[in-house]
């Protein structure tokens, strides 16, 4: 597959194939500024969850000092977090003429 972009008012296209390995496109490497992707107009949903160990909350709880505290922290907190991203809505600006569309409900 690929991906064709053609702005509309001014006729500024690209043609981006997938890599045939994994079938990804690295769109920033590949636009050579023709079209930029709109890093204010990137929407992403987290839905953020804890399901703390006891054995996590007991040694917190033990710790004396700051840097214990932080070092526990560092070491263990993303074993006691759920995060779950979801990327909403994206868009992508023509480099010549400023028009842009939204890709959104993704």
């Amino acid at each position: 597959m690929k991906l064709l972009i053609i702005c509309e008012y001014c006729n500024n296209s690209i043609e981006l194939p997938a890599d045939g390995y994994n079938h990804q496109i690295n769109f920033s490497s590949a636009v050579d500024g023709k079209f930029k992707l709109d890093h204010y107009g990137v929407e992403i949903k987290n839905d953020v969850s804890a399901s703390l160990d006891i054995n996590f909350v007991e040694d917190l709880a033990k710790a004396r000092n700051t840097d214990k505290v932080t070092q526990i922290l560092e070491d263990r907190i993303e074993e006691n977090l759920s995060i779950d991203s979801k990327l909403t809505e994206l868009r992508i600006d023509c480099g010549k003429c400023d028009n842009y569309f939204i890709l959104s409900n993704l």
